[in-house]
Protein backbone atom coordinates (compact mmCIF):
# COMPACT_ATOMS: atom_id res chain seq x y z
CA UNK A 1 0.00 0.00 0.00
CA UNK A 2 1.39 3.38 -0.88
CA UNK A 3 2.22 5.53 2.12
CA UNK A 4 -0.16 8.36 1.21
CA UNK A 5 -3.05 5.96 0.57
CA UNK A 6 -2.36 4.20 3.85
CA UNK A 7 -2.35 7.50 5.75
CA UNK A 8 -5.66 8.51 4.17
CA UNK A 9 -7.30 5.18 5.00
CA UNK A 10 -6.04 5.31 8.59
CA UNK A 11 -7.26 8.89 8.88
CA UNK A 12 -10.76 7.89 7.69
CA UNK A 13 -10.80 4.98 10.12
CA UNK A 14 -9.74 7.16 13.04
CA UNK A 15 -12.38 9.72 12.14
CA UNK A 16 -15.08 7.04 12.13
CA UNK A 17 -13.76 5.67 15.42
CA UNK A 18 -14.01 9.14 16.91
CA UNK A 19 -17.63 9.52 15.74
CA UNK A 20 -18.45 6.26 17.50
CA UNK A 21 -16.58 7.13 20.68
CA UNK A 22 -13.95 4.43 20.08
CA UNK A 23 -10.56 5.45 21.41
CA UNK A 24 -7.49 4.40 19.43
CA UNK A 25 -3.85 5.15 20.04
CA UNK A 26 -1.69 7.00 17.54
CA UNK A 27 0.19 3.84 16.66
CA UNK A 28 -2.75 1.41 16.48
CA UNK A 29 -2.60 -0.74 13.35
CA UNK A 30 -5.43 -0.23 10.88
CA UNK A 31 -6.73 -3.77 11.33
CA UNK A 32 -7.10 -3.14 15.07
CA UNK A 33 -8.92 0.14 14.48
CA UNK A 34 -11.32 -1.50 12.02
CA UNK A 35 -11.97 -4.37 14.41
CA UNK A 36 -12.73 -1.96 17.26
CA UNK A 37 -15.12 0.00 15.05
CA UNK A 38 -16.90 -3.17 13.96
CA UNK A 39 -17.27 -4.32 17.57
CA UNK A 40 -18.70 -0.94 18.59
CA UNK A 41 -21.22 -0.95 15.73
CA UNK A 42 -22.31 -4.47 16.67
CA UNK A 43 -22.63 -3.48 20.31
CA UNK A 44 -24.71 -0.41 19.47
CA UNK A 45 -26.84 -2.45 17.09
CA UNK A 46 -27.62 -4.95 19.83
CA UNK A 47 -28.57 -2.13 22.21
CA UNK A 48 -30.54 -0.07 19.68
CA UNK A 49 -33.86 -1.79 20.22
CA UNK A 50 -33.87 -1.03 23.93
CA UNK A 51 -32.18 2.35 23.89
CA UNK A 52 -33.77 3.79 20.78
CA UNK A 53 -30.45 4.32 19.00
CA UNK A 54 -30.92 5.59 15.49
CA UNK A 55 -30.81 2.52 13.19
CA UNK A 56 -30.25 4.72 10.14
CA UNK A 57 -27.16 6.23 11.78
CA UNK A 58 -25.82 2.75 12.53
CA UNK A 59 -26.34 1.81 8.88
CA UNK A 60 -24.38 4.90 7.83
CA UNK A 61 -21.53 3.96 10.17
CA UNK A 62 -21.58 0.39 8.81
CA UNK A 63 -21.49 1.65 5.21
CA UNK A 64 -18.56 3.91 6.02
CA UNK A 65 -16.75 1.01 7.68
CA UNK A 66 -17.31 -1.19 4.59
CA UNK A 67 -16.02 1.61 2.38
CA UNK A 68 -12.83 1.94 4.44
CA UNK A 69 -12.33 -1.85 4.50
CA UNK A 70 -12.85 -2.03 0.74
CA UNK A 71 -10.38 0.79 0.10
CA UNK A 72 -7.83 -0.94 2.33
CA UNK A 73 -8.33 -4.29 0.57
CA UNK A 74 -8.14 -2.70 -2.88
CA UNK A 75 -4.94 -0.86 -2.01
CA UNK A 76 -3.39 -4.08 -0.72
CA UNK A 77 -4.44 -5.95 -3.86
CA UNK A 78 -2.86 -3.43 -6.22
CA UNK A 79 0.33 -2.95 -4.23
CA UNK A 80 1.06 -6.59 -3.36
CA UNK A 81 4.04 -8.15 -5.11
CA UNK A 82 3.16 -10.67 -7.81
Amino acid sequence: MKVIQKILVISRAKSLASKLGVSVSNNSPLTEILSSISSKINSLSNQSSTEGYNIQKLQQFQAELYSIQNEYSTCLLYTSPS
